[in-house]
């Protein structure tokens, strides 16, 4: 299907997007419980049960809101496979469905959801949207700002098409943004659980770089850093995005000309306040 990655799951190769993830507490058990109430009901109307069938995943760049999306796909998969269901997750960037062309952009969402609402007859569909402010962006925002009135007829076909859906037990929307108040408010009070994902803290960075660092090491590049240091690099480190955390060592190896095995803390230190400044420069 134009603009859409699909995928058959459960698949193995996603297994660690829910592993890998360091989610704020009660998030990843949220999502488990919201899995276990949608597989249980028959398609009920949202107006008798309250649920949309849609998950809303927001927070700053790089702290992990679409490798959750996958991750919580593929254990709903799991779950969806013991009733005997198969399940497939599209996966589109919203800004591929975005036009300059007056009318353009809700003719694509219209496409896109009829593909989807086809897809259903067949199983469990899971459509994952990422940058959805590219076709959601707040109407009060648009009158406001003079934008074309092609955006607002992009969010109310979003809407009408959610709506639409909302009854059917074989779907499920799954939407990310790094703008929590760019999306239209309509649209967001439609979500049944709204996760706000955070750069991890203390626990959270050591625990992503003793998994990278393990992942180094495996890999056969001989880093040797004590528990001592690892968590003084996530003390020092906290703040960052997970995605940030992740980069780091490549990033310290890339910098320094040392021998892997002389290495140390204050190496990870030096990069780590350069990235700081970069994140507050920019």
């Amino acid at each position: 299907m134009k603009h859409f990655e699909s995928v058959t799951l459960p698949a193995e190769t996603f297994d660690p997007f829910w592993q890998s993830i360091v989610a704020p507490r009660g998030i990843k058990e949220a999502l488990l419980g919201y899995a276990r109430i949608i597989l249980s009901l028959d398609g009920a109307s949202p107006l008798s049960t309250g649920i949309n069938r849609f998950l809303y995943f927001f927070g700053p760049p790089g702290t992990g809101k679409t490798t959750l999306a996958k991750g919580f796909a593929n254990q709903l998969a799991k779950a969806a496979k013991e009733y005997g269901h198969s399940t497939q997750l599209f996966h589109a960037n919203a800004e591929c469905w975005r036009s300059e062309l007056f009318g353009a952009t809700a003719k694509e969402i219209t496409k896109a959801f009829e593909a989807i609402r086809v897809a259903t007859a067949d199983g469990l569909t899971l459509l994952l949207i990422d940058e959805l402010e590219s076709v959601a962006i707040g109407r009060e925002y648009t009158l406001t700002s003079h934008e074309p009135s092609d955006a607002i007829s992009g969010v109310n076909t979003l809407l009408n098409e959610l709506d639409s859906l909302a009854s059917n037990k074989n779907f499920l929307l799954l939407a990310t943004s790094n703008f929590e108040q760019a999306i239209d408010r309509a649209l967001r009070s439609r979500a049944d659980l709204e996760i706000y994902l955070t750069p991890p803290g203390y626990e959270g960075a050591l625990s992503i770089l003793k998994d990278t660092y393990m992942g180094i090491r495996s890999a056969g590049l001989d880093l040797c850093l004590t528990e001592r240091q690892l968590s003084a690099i996530a003390r020092k480190a906290e703040g960052l995005s997970g995605r940030s955390l992740r980069k780091l060592f490549i990033q310290v190896l890339s910098a320094t000309h040392k021998p892997l095995d002389q290495i140390g803390a204050e190496d990870f230190f030096e990069v780590i306040t350069q990235l700081k400044r970069s994140v507050k420069g920019g």
